[in-house]
Order: C-alpha cells, then sequence, then structure tokens
C-alpha cells in the first residue's frame, strides 16, 4: 500500500522525524544531519537487539532516506507512516525499550523543530514555527510521553 520493502518496517522510527524536517516544507542541513545521527545510531541498535545479524543495510537507510527526506512526500503518506512507527513503539514487547524509542523520537523531533529557524532577533518565543509545534503537541499525545520519560542521551 505504501510502496515499501519489507525490511522498511525496521526503519519507520525515522518517519516521525522526516515528517518534522518537512513541517515547514523544506529541508534544511541541519535537520538532514539530525535525521542521518539519529539513523546511524538506530541501525546500530537493530543490529546490536539483533545479535550482529544484519537486518537493515546502510543502503537500505540510505534508499528510505532519498525517498522520504531528500524529496518532500506527501504529507498524509508520512502521517500514516508515522502512526505505524509510533504503534510499533507503544507495542514493543520489551516495555522500556518502547518507553526509550518513544523518548528518543520525540527529542530528535524537538532538536529538528528548533534546528532552522526564521525568526528575527528579539522574537525568540516563535523560533519553531506553528506547524511545528501543532506536530510536536500531536506526536507528544501519540506517544504518550510523560514527565517521567526515559533519560537516555
Amino acid at each position: 500500500e505504501f510502496g515499501l520493502l519489507d525490511h522498511d518496517i525496521y526503519l519507520l522510527d525515522l518517519v516521525p522525524l522526516i515528517e518534522m524536517m518537512w513541517a515547514d516544507e523544506r529541508s534544511d542541513p541541519v535537520e538532514l544531519s539530525l535525521i542521518y545521527e539519529f539513523a546511524i545510531a538506530h541501525l546500530a541498535k537493530l543490529d546490536a537487539d539483533s545479535g550482529g545479524i544484519e537486518v537493515v543495510t546502510v543502503d537500505d537507510v540510505n534508499r528510505f532516506l532519498n525517498r522520504f527526506a531528500h524529496a518532500r512526500p506527501d504529507p498524509r503518506l508520512l502521517d500514516a507512516l508515522s502512526q505505524i512507527a509510533v504503534n510499533a513503539a507503544h507495542s514493543d514487547t520489551n516495555s522500556e525499550r518502547g518507553a526509550q524509542r518513544r523518548s528518543t523520537m520525540l527529542d530528535y523531533c524537538i532538536d529538528i523543530a528548533a534546528a532552522c529557524t526564521s525568526t528575527l532577533p528579539g522574537d525568540e518565543r516563535h523560533r519553531v514555527l506553528e506547524a511545528e509545534k501543532r506536530l510536536l503537541r500531536a506526536l507528544i499525545r501519540a506517544l504518550d510521553i510523560g514527565p517521567t520519560a526515559p533519560d537516555h542521551r
């Protein structure tokens, strides 16, 4: 339905970050670098969790990011995939790992929202655009992040 390959399921944690990057309808090199940083850490975590079995390759990650991060996809597609990613993090069989995944996603989304600002000096309250704030609020509700979210960085 979404034109994904089977192993792309392992890369869906990237989608909320990509959706945040595109919230202002453009990508920025700093935002992209944060997504790549997350992707590298995510790939390492996948390898560690699988006992060293390569579940997803670097080429798979690059292909996924070329499709979603380098050209703006349909926002409805990103929204649908983001919901799947959030549901997957909620249904993680290890509740602590699931909470960690959700917290990490949110932290990177906050960093991405704050990474590229177009405000004038003296307008610090509006550094994060309203579209990004709406997306962050929706993501916080969807991820069910509370004050006891794990500190992982």
